[in-house]
């Protein structure tokens, strides 16, 4: 049980050694010469437009993944309503084990306390005894709570053959436990394994239940006259089993250590410099999002943090003293026709960093189509903001202002919320293929 828990919790554990989130940094500028330009970009010329394809492939394999987890989900709440249904109908104790009497079924099974059994077969004095203390090391032992939780792993994992596998070894190994159990209590061995051969049944019990009559007779013969293993058998097997822990942690829970992505946001407008409508707002309050995302794989610094003008030239001297890996430049478009809408990012073709600028919008623009866009633009042009950065930058435009619904799009909370997780899944996707 706790190698089938460690291997469902295994993918989704993150261990990382020798590394401390930073501290986002502070913005410190100094006086510049650069002339104050408010209008930062100049021109631009689209060169390509994205826009979201759905995957129908993907699509089908989750509706058929739904369906059958659907059924699987439903065999079992049947199960467990049937099997609890029939505890109601118990009408006796048989040492700590409540009876239900199950009329024409040799077959002993178990469910938690009650014990489910034709009450004739118990007039055979070797059977009782078998099958009580049988049913009762289920009952000490908790078996049925594995076998529920076996159970509701499989509506899920029901692809994965290792969980059937899983099922079958763990149902298994209960009987084990269990015939330990009756012959440690002092029944003869020799007994107890003529009254498995001779009680066993074709009949099946039911799915959450433990029962006497477990099928894998053959094996269950075979644990009762075998000897206890050696010391250095079980030794091997406790060193075997450490070696196979180590490398589920080791391959499923250590990430490859890769360089920590810093980036600079650069939040624009800002001040006396409205940009347009609410544009300062929006992109300051999408940065800071943003920016408390910072972690040990990516480092976002802001170059503002409230609501003050920079120049052009203050942004650039602050953004090439950070050596970032990226710049993001935040703004919200505008347009003369209400009905144009969506995202796009621009990036500068005549700088040294055009294709890693273009490789890197394009992945940004990507994550931002789905919940909120269906489009986008990747856009090259004179920015004068790109042009003075020594670093791979794009201008990334939030959508439009001037449309109403990217407006209220843009003004809605939850949704800047939305944009900022959706760069940030960008950045790491960035970040993971450098």
């Amino acid at each position: 049980m706790s190698s089938l828990s460690l291997c469902l919790l295994a993918p989704l554990l993150e261990i990382e050694m020798f590394d401390s989130v930073p501290n986002l940094a502070e913005v410190t500028l100094e006086p510049s010469n650069y002339s104050l330009q408010t209008n930062e970009i100049l021109s631009v010329q689209t060169v390509e437009h994205i826009t979201l394809k759905p995957n129908t492939a993907i699509k089908g394999l989750l509706v058929v993944y739904i369906l059958i987890t659907g059924c699987f989900v439903f065999r079992f709440l049947k199960n467990l309503r049937h099997i609890l249904k029939l505890t109601k109908q118990h009408s006796g104790l048989i040492e700590d084990l409540k009876l239900v009497p199950t009329a024409g079924q040799d077959e002993a099974f178990s469910f938690f306390n009650y014990l489910f059994v034709d009450a004739k077969s118990l007039e055979d004095d070797i059977y009782k005894s078998s099958v009580v203390k049988h049913e009762m090391a289920h009952w000490k032992q908790l078996h049925t709570l594995d076998v529920l939780f076996t159970e509701i792993v499989l509506c899920f994992f029901w692809f994965n053959p290792f969980v059937w596998l899983y099922k079958k070894a763990i149902i298994q190994n209960h009987e084990y436990l269990a015939d330990r159990s009756v012959v440690e209590s002092g029944i003869d061995t020799l007994n107890y394994s003529q009254a498995i051969i001779h009680f066993n049944s074709a009949l099946k019990g039911h799915p959450f239940a433990s029962g006497f009559n477990f099928n894998q007779t053959k094996n269950r013969l075979h644990m009762l006259h075998q000897s206890k293993s050696s010391i250095a058998n079980r030794t091997v097997k406790i060193a075997l089993a450490i070696v196979l822990s180590t490398g589920l942690f080791v391959f499923s829970s250590f990430t490859e250590r890769k360089d920590q992505l810093v980036v600079v946001v650069d939040a624009g407008h800002g001040g006396h410099d409205p940009g347009t409508l609410m544009e300062k707002d929006v992109v300051l309050k999408i940065s800071q999002l943003l920016a408390s995302k910072s972690s040990s794989k990516v480092k976002i610094i802001e170059t503002r943090n409230s609501d003050e003008f920079l120049t052009l030239g203050e942004r650039a001297q602050f953004i090439n003293e950070q050596q970032p890996d990226l710049v993001i430049s935040l703004h919200c478009n505008s347009a003369s026709d209400p009905s144009k809408n969506g995202v796009g990012v621009i990036f500068d073709r005549n700088s040294k960093y055009a294709e890693a600028s273009h490789k890197y919008g394009k992945t940004l623009l990507e994550h931002q189509l789905g919940a909120l866009f269906d489009k986008g633009d990747i856009q090259t042009g004179s920015i004068l903001i790109l042009k003075n950065i020594n670093h791979p930058g794009v201008l990334f435009e939030l959508g439009f202002l001037s449309n109403e619904g990217d407006k209220a799009m843009l003004l809605d909370s939850d949704n800047q919320e939305h944009i900022a997780a959706s760069l940030y899944e960008g950045l790491l996707e960035i970040r993971d293929e450098k």
